[in-house]
């Protein structure tokens, strides 16, 4: 359901059934798993997303065709409990090759018990992008946004046996 909103930031809250270290995990180190195969910005088929474990590292797409994509810069690295990155996607959903025109992404992991997660997603900036910035908003906030792409998310963290890479 589509519906527009007067806010500068889409927030998104979701327990999920995993302990707080393997929720972080899933979410850094298996973002191909759960991030919507369709969702890509490379013209190929997407090969793997990667999130690279460091502040200044880069999270990017890289294709069959053995092209990369750049999504965006970690920002904030602290294991397993705060993570943030730049979103470097243009409105349109192509790349955004200016750090400077880029929204940021901010994702908190508390501890809800031994194998329980609440995790907390707060999508800010989008006036950076320019033109256009309400309508990626409005991508992310409604059906096909973060609330469905946390949604499938949640569904691998919480899988018993998890093979990392």
């Amino acid at each position: 359901m589509k519906h527009k909103t007067k806010s500068t930031e889409v927030r998104v809250e979701m327990m999920v059934k995993a302990s707080v270290e393997k929720t972080f995990r899933t979410f850094t180190k298996r973002c191909h798993d759960w991030w919507p195969k369709e969702y890509k910005l490379a013209k190929a088929e997407r090969r793997d997303i990667v999130m690279e474990s460091h502040v200044g590292g880069r999270w990017y797409e890289t294709a069959t065709d053995g092209s990369e994509c750049l999504w965006g810069e970690i920002l904030v690295w602290d294991p397993p409990h705060y993570l943030a990155f730049s979103w470097q996607i243009k409105p349109d959903f192509t790349p955004e090759p200016h750090p400077e025109k880029s929204s940021r992404v901010e994702i908190r992991f508390r501890e809800n018990g031994p194998e329980s997660t609440i995790i907390t997603l707060v999508h800010s900036d989008f006036e950076r992008h320019g033109e256009g910035w309400e309508d990626m908003r409005d991508s992310v906030a409604n059906e096909g946004g973060w609330q469905e792409i946390l949604t499938q998310f949640s569904n691998i963290a919480a899988l018993k046996k998890t093979l990392l890479k």
